[in-house]
């Protein structure tokens, strides 16, 4: 047995020991979230009220764009 193959039998020993077995072969049952409608003037709303001071980084979608474009931005936002 192999080193690597050793600590992952000690990793599982010890997460198995914690947590518990389980029946891998049940799978839980997902199911996504309701999503709400949401209109043009909550998307607007948010837009304009986007905190410039709170800007990420040159490679992501400037909150500025944003909020200047805001009418242009609001109806395809609200689709998505």
């Amino acid at each position: 047995m192999g080193q690597d193959t050793e600590l992952a039998a000690i990793q599982k020993g010890y997460l198995c020991s914690v947590g518990g077995k389980r029946d891998m072969t049940e799978k839980p049952e997902l199911r996504p979230a309701p999503l709400s409608d949401i209109s043009i003037g909550e998307i607007k709303y948010l837009l304009r009220k986007l905190d410039l001071s709170k800007e990420t980084n040159c490679e992501d979608f400037s909150a500025w764009i944003s909020k200047e474009a805001c009418e242009n931005l609001c109806l395809p936002l609200t689709l998505l």
